[in-house]
C-alpha cells in the first residue's frame, strides 16, 4: 500500500512523455527526467516515500552532472502510452559502474527490478550488447519509473527510450563507423611503423603509439573492450579509458618534441612537453594501481589544458617556418574541440547532447588523417633530402675518379670545363671545354707554356681568398672574373679542392661559365636601380611643383592673418577708421586670389600626378571610325587650343576600328598639347595604320622640333620640360603617354631617331584578340 500511495504522489509531479503511436520511437529522456542525489545507501522504499527530497527537472541541464563521488543518482519519470509494447532504456554511457531500473505496473501495482552497469558481467546482463541497455515493458496507460545510478566515474548519463528495430538499426551504423575509425586507425599505424623503422625516425613511432592509445580509449568508452574482450574483468572500463589515455597525452607529448621540432628551436617548450609526457605516466601508473576513479577529473583537466597548448606550440612553429607543422595545427583544432568539449560534458560544465557527446570520435578521426597528411609530407621531404644527399655523393665519386684512367674519356669530353694544377701553380691538365673557354688551341699549348693559375684571376684578392680556404678547408668555392687568352673578362662559378696524386699534391676543379647570369643580375639590378631613381624624381618633381604655389598660399594667409591681428587691436582701441577698414578688405580679397591660385596650380600638379596610375580605369575596346576618333581628340582639346592647332588624321578608308578609345585620346591629346607648348606647332598629323597584330600610330607636328642641348632619352623622364608654365604643364606630359601605352594598352611608344631633329613618335597598341 506505501508503494501505491508514493506512486500516485510520483506520478503527479514527475515529468511525462507521450509515446507515439507509431511502432518506431527515440525519446530522449535525459532532457526532461527529475532527478536528485542520495547517499548510496538510499533504497527504493525510502527514496518513493520520501516527501522531502529535492526533486529538479532536468531540463535545460542535460544529462552531465560531473563527478559526484559517494552520491548516487536517482531519476524518476512518467511514459504514456496508447497499447502495450516492449523497448529498451539505453544508457549511451559504456562506463557507469552499477545501474538499476525500476518500472511500476499500472495492472496489478508490481514493482519490477531491471539491473545493468559495467560492473555487471555482460553474461549477466538481459541484453547481450557493448552498451548498458535495460529491456522494459510498458502497458497502456502511465509507466512510472525510478532509476537509481551509481559510478566512480563521470555521471554523464544519456538516458533514450528506444523501440528495439530502431536501437539495433543504429547500433549497426554506428558499429560500421567505429569499424572503419579503428580500421583507419590501424593503418595509420602500421604505416607509420614501417615509416619509422624504415627512416629509423621516432617522431613515426610516438605517432603509431599515439594514434593506437586514443583509438583504444575510444574503444574503451563505446564498451567494446569490457565486452568483447575482458568480459570477466568489472572495472576494464574505469581502468582502460584513464590508462589509454594517459598514454595517448603521453605518446603525443613525446611525437610534438620530434615533429616540430622543439629541443633546439624551443627549448622551453621542450621541457614543458617532457614535463607532460612525465604527469601522463605518472597518471598511468596511478590508474593500474586502481586510483582510476579519483584522478579522472584531473586527468580531463591536464588534457584539454595540454590540447590548447599544443595548438598554440604548433601555430607557432607554424609561423616559424615549419611548413608541415600546418596539419598539426588544423588536427589539433579539431581533437582540441572535440577533446575540451568532452571533458566539459563530463566535468558537468556543459549539457549532455548527442553531437557533443560523441565529438571525440569525428575530432580523433580529422586528427588523424591531418597528421597524416603531414607525417607523409614529411617523408616525401626527407625523400627529397636523400635524394640530393645522394646526388651530391655521386658527383662527389665522379670527381674523385676522374684521376684513373678508366674515366679519362669523361674528363676529356664533359662539358663542364675542368683542370688540374700542381703545387707550383702550373695547369698539368685540361679538358676540352677549359681550353674553350680561355681560348687555346690544345691542351699542350696550356701545359708547355706554364701558365700559372693565378694569371687567369682578374682579381689577385680572389685568388688568394681561394689559396687560402685551400690549404685550411682542403676545398674552395668562389665566383669570380676570370681573363681569356684573348683578353675579355668572363664570369665563372669554380670549385677546387686538394687531392694526393702519387704521393704528389695537386688541385683539381672545375668551374661553369656563368657570365649570362651575371650580366643579367646586373641588367635587372640597373633596372631596379632606375625605377628607384623615376621614383625619387617623380616625388622631387611633385614636391617642387607644389612647394611654390603652397609657400605662396602659406605667406597670403600669413598676411591675412597679421592684418586680422592689427583690425583687431584698432577696432578695440575705437581708432578702426573706413579707409583702413577698405584697406584690410583689399587685402583679405587680394589675398584669397592668390590662395585660390596657388591651390589651382596645386591641384593641377596632383591631377597630372594620378594619371600615372595604371589601374584607374578598365581599358576598354570600342568600335570607332576615323573620323569619329578625331572628332573626339579635337573635342578634348583645351579652348585656347581648338582654333590655334590643326590635327589631321590620315586614315582615308572609314573602316570600323576596334580601339581602346578613352585611353588612347589621352595619348593624343597630351602629344598634341605636348607639340604646341614646346614644339611651337600649329598643326598635327597623325597617321593610324592597321597592323596584323595591332596598331601603329604616327603623331608627327610642324613644330620647330627637338633642339641639340635636350637628349632624346630624356623626353620620357618626369618632371622634364625645357619650356615650363606652371599654369599649363607639370613636365609629366611625356612620362604619362608612356605610361599609359606601356602599363595600361601593353604596347610601346618610341621617338624616331632618323628623323630628329623633328619628333615622331612611333605608338604600338595590341589588337584585342
Amino acid at each position: 500500500m506505501f508503494l501505491i500511495v508514493s506512486l500516485y504522489s510520483f506520478s503527479s509531479l514527475a515529468s511525462v512523455e507521450q509515446l507515439p503511436n507509431h511502432s518506431s520511437f527515440r525519446i530522449d529522456l535525459s532532457q526532461s527526467a527529475q532527478f536528485t542525489f542520495t547517499n548510496l545507501e538510499t533504497t527504493l522504499q525510502q527514496i518513493s516515500g520520501a516527501t522531502n527530497l529535492d526533486w529538479q527537472s532536468m531540463r535545460g541541464k542535460g544529462a552531465s552532472f560531473g563527478y559526484k563521488p559517494g552520491r548516487a543518482l536517482w531519476l524518476r519519470f512518467n511514459v504514456v502510452t496508447e497499447k502495450n509494447s516492449d523497448a529498451f532504456l539505453l544508457f549511451d554511457y559504456a562506463i557507469l559502474d552499477n545501474i538499476a531500473v525500476y518500472s511500476f505496473s499500472n495492472q496489478n501495482d508490481t514493482v519490477q527490478a531491471h539491473y545493468s552497469g559495467d560492473h555487471l558481467p555482460p553474461a549477466e546482463r538481459e541484453v547481450q550488447h557493448r552498451k548498458l541497455v535495460v529491456p522494459v515493458h510498458l502497458s497502456a496507460g502511465t509507466n512510472p519509473f525510478y532509476v537509481r545510478i551509481q559510478t566512480g566515474s563521470s555521471y554523464t548519463v544519456p538516458l533514450v527510450l528506444i523501440d528495439k528495430d530502431s536501437f539495433y538499426q543504429s547500433e549497426a551504423v554506428k558499429n560500421m563507423l567505429l569499424s572503419g575509425l579503428a580500421g583507419g586507425a590501424l593503418f595509420m599505424v602500421l604505416l607509420n611503423l614501417f615509416g619509422g623503422l624504415r627512416l629509423q625516425h621516432s617522431g613515426y613511432l610516438y605517432y603509431a603509439a599515439f594514434a593506437a592509445s586514443f583509438t583504444l580509449f575510444n574503444l574503451t568508452l563505446n564498451g567494446y573492450f569490457r565486452f568483447y574482450i575482458l568480459p570477466i574483468w568489472p572495472n576494464v572500463n574505469d581502468l582502460l579509458s584513464v590508462l589509454f589515455g594517459q598514454l595517448g597525452g603521453l605518446t603525443y607529448a613525446l611525437f610534438l618534441t620530434v615533429f616540430l621540432p622543439l629541443k633546439k628551436r624551443y627549448p622551453v617548450d621542450y621541457k614543458i612537453c617532457q614535463a607532460h609526457a612525465i604527469l601522463c605516466g605518472f597518471l598511468a601508473c596511478l590508474s593500474v594501481v586502481g586510483l582510476y576513479n579519483q584522478i579522472q577529473i584531473f586527468t580531463h583537466l591536464a588534457n584539454a589544458i595540454f590540447a590548447l597548448y599544443s595548438m598554440i606550440l604548433a601555430i607557432r612553429t607554424w609561423r616559424g617556418g615549419e611548413r608541415t607543422a600546418i596539419y598539426l595545427v588544423l588536427g589539433w583544432v579539431f581533437l582540441m574541440a572535440s577533446v575540451i568539449a568532452k571533458a566539459m560534458v563530463a566535468l558537468g560544465l556543459l549539457p549532455y547532447s548527442d553531437m557533443l557527446f560523441h565529438s571525440f570520435d569525428l575530432g580523433i578521426t580529422v586528427n588523424f588523417a591531418l597528421i597524416a597528411f603531414g607525417l607523409a609530407s614529411r617523408i616525401v621531404d626527407i625523400q627529397e633530402r636523400e635524394k640530393v644527399a645522394r646526388e651530391e655523393a655521386d658527383s662527389a665519386k665522379n670527381l674523385a675518379v676522374l684521376n684513373m684512367e678508366h674515366y679519362r674519356a669523361l674528363f676529356e669530353y664533359a662539358p663542364i670545363p675542368m683542370f688540374k694544377v700542381n703545387k707550383m701553380d702550373h695547369f698539368i691538365e685540361a679538358n676540352k671545354a677549359f681550353l674553350t673557354l680561355f681560348g687555346f688551341a690544345c691542351e699542350r699549348d696550356l701545359v708547355q707554356s706554364k701558365v700559372e693559375s693565378k694569371s687567369v684571376y682578374c682579381s689577385n684578392k680572389d685568388y688568394l681568398s681561394l689559396v687560402s680556404d685551400l690549404r685550411h678547408h682542403g676545398v674552395a668555392d668562389a665566383e669570380t672574373q676570370i681573363r681569356t687568352l684573348d683578353g675579355k673578362e668572363r664570369w665563372v662559378r669554380i670549385s677546387v679542392r686538394v687531392v694526393a696524386d702519387d704521393d704528389e699534391i695537386i688541385y683539381e676543379g672545375a668551374c661553369i661559365d656563368v657570365t649570362a647570369q651575371v650580366e643579367q643580375q646586373a641588367f635587372e639590378i640597373a633596372a631596379h636601380k632606375r625605377e628607384v631613381n623615376q621614383l625619387e624624381a617623380l616625388v622631387a618633381g611633385v614636391a617642387h611643383y607644389l612647394n611654390t604655389p603652397l609657400g605662396t598660399a602659406n605667406t597670403a594667409q600669413t598676411l591675412v592673418t597679421g592684418k586680422t591681428d592689427e583690425v583687431e587691436q584698432q577696432l578695440s582701441e575705437q581708432k578702426l577708421t573706413a579707409a583702413r577698414l577698405r584697406s584690410f578688405l583689399d587685402v583679405v580679397q587680394q589675398s584669397g586670389k592668390v590662395i585660390k591660385s596657388s591651390l589651382d596650380k596645386s591641384i593641377n600638379v596632383v591631377e597630372r600626378f594620378k594619371e600615372l596610375n595604371p589601374e584607374e580605369q578598365q581599358v576598354t575596346f570600342q568600335k570607332i571610325r576615323s573620323s569619329e576618333l578625331l572628332k573626339g581628340l579635337k573635342t578634348s582639346l583645351p579652348a585656347e587650343l581648338k582654333d590655334e592647332l590643326s590635327i589631321v588624321l590620315d586614315d582615308t578608308s572609314e573602316q570600323v576600328h576596334s580601339l581602346p578609345v578613352h585611353p588612347l585620346l589621352k595619348v593624343l591629346k597630351k602629344l598634341a598639347v605636348n607639340a604646341w607648348h614646346h614644339g611651337e606647332a600649329n598643326e598635327v598629323y597623325i597617321a593610324l595604320n592597321k597592323q596584323i597584330e595591332g596598331y601603329e600610330l604616327v603623331v608627327k607636328d610642324n613644330g620647330k622640333g627637338l633642339s641639340e642641348e635636350v637628349n632624346v632619352q630624356d623626353l620620357f623622364a618626369p618632371f622634364y620640360a625645357k619650356t615650363l608654365s606652371l599654369q599649363e604643364v607639370s613636365g609629366l606630359d611625356l612620362f604619362v603617354v608612356k605610361t599609359i601605352v606601356q602599363n595600361r594598352l601593353n604596347g610601346r611608344v618610341e621617338i624616331d631617331e632618323l628623323a630628329l631633329p623633328a619628333l615622331h613618335f612611333h605608338i604600338w597598341i595590341p589588337s584585342l584578340d
